[in-house]
């Protein structure tokens, strides 16, 4: 790994050209603000062996084989939780469409973006932001092309240590709180637990927002896009059967 780098994360299916020439111009951007290497971290893909189609570790393979004299550029390959969360940690910034890369960014205190593709992932990804108090540093992946999500990691960029200190304020106050949770959990199975209502609460982090995208407008117009997809496939459905 390079000493400092930022790291991006994204899923592997359904990536066609258009997506991969969104992809390339994000990362590039990612480099140029930063200065840093981008180094791309799998989520999905063959441990051993050949590599799969579609999955996260193809999807990367493609992105460096497209950007050939991009040396900044740098595909890892799939590897297991430790090092992974280890990479994620290490980075100046992340950016990431998978929820486990925020998950361990966060943890160690590292300033992230989340990009969300649907319901399912924009809910995970505000959960896990909003405990650090900064769910507002999420967008759609379908902004990527139009300015905001490069704008949103030029602030993020700008802001990083600010960010970093806000993602850490409670650490210590949670990873207490969820030790004290599996200790209960323990003495329950051994038949001396004490109420539920005797675990600490986690920490309330004050929210840290950016000040030049209006993300929940952009998330707000995700959702009603989704929503018109769904209604255009219920219909296409029904004119089927």
């Amino acid at each position: 790994l390079p000493e400092r780098y930022v790291a991006f994360a994204v899923h592997g299916n359904n990536a066609d050209d258009h997506a991969l020439e969104q992809l390339g111009g994000y990362v590039e951007h990612l480099h140029e603000v930063s200065g840093l290497p981008v180094v791309l971290v799998p989520h999905t893909g063959a441990l051993t062996g050949p590599e799969l189609p579609g999955t996260d570790a193809d999807l990367m393979a493609t992105m460096c084989k497209r950007q050939p004299d991009a040396t900044w550029l740098h595909a890892l390959p799939v590897f297991e939780s430790e090092p992974s969360a280890a990479v994620l940690r290490g980075a100046a910034a992340v950016v990431s469409a998978r929820f486990h890369p925020i998950v361990f960014a966060l943890s160690g205190g590292v300033p992230c973006i989340a990009l969300t593709s649907d319901h399912y992932t924009d809910t995970k990804l505000d959960g896990a932001l909003s405990h650090h108090g900064v769910a507002d540093w999420r967008l759609p992946l379908r902004v990527l092309g139009t300015g905001q999500a490069e704008a949103l990691f030029t602030e993020l960029w700008a802001r990083r240590d600010e960010v970093a200190a806000r993602v850490g304020i409670g650490e210590d106050a949670r990873r207490a709180a969820h030790r004290a949770r599996w200790d209960l959990v323990v003495r329950c199975l051994e038949g001396g637990g004490t109420a539920p209502g005797d675990l600490p609460d986690p920490p309330e982090v004050p929210a840290c927002s950016p000040t030049t995208i209006d993300t929940q407008a952009a998330l707000a117009w995700d959702h009603q896009v989704q929503e018109m997809l769904r209604a255009h496939q219920r219909s296409a459905d029904r004119s089927e059967e």
